[in-house]
């Protein structure tokens, strides 16, 4: 996640920073992993496929989701909508408080 976090909307240093740990997970730690008889492990191609895929997945749904979700968020947040608390009771306060 912290690799999403730092690198979000520069994609291309998202991409190689993926690319990197892929290849890592994919050549280190999971060969390891097997030798260690956890898991058997004989397609690192698929792995290291299957693992970018959900990386360029997770970062057009996050793109998606931005694109989708600012604009409604703004809207709902606007500076003109403000909670009948918020808002005075009397158009001139003073003269109102000067009549009583």
């Amino acid at each position: 996640m912290w690799i999403f976090k730092f690198t979000y909307g520069r994609f291309w240093i998202y991409i190689i920073t993926e690319l990197v740990r892929n290849i890592s997970y994919v050549v280190i730690l999971l060969p390891w992993i097997a030798s260690r008889g956890i898991i058997a492990f004989n397609a690192p191609l698929v792995s290291y496929l299957v693992a970018m895929g959900q990386g360029l997945i997770l970062y057009i749904y996050q793109m998606w989701q931005e694109d989708a979700l600012v604009p409604a968020m703004k809207k709902l947040f606007s500076a003109r909508s403000q909670p009948a608390a918020a808002k005075p009771v009397f158009d001139d306060e003073d003269d109102n408080n000067n009549s009583r």
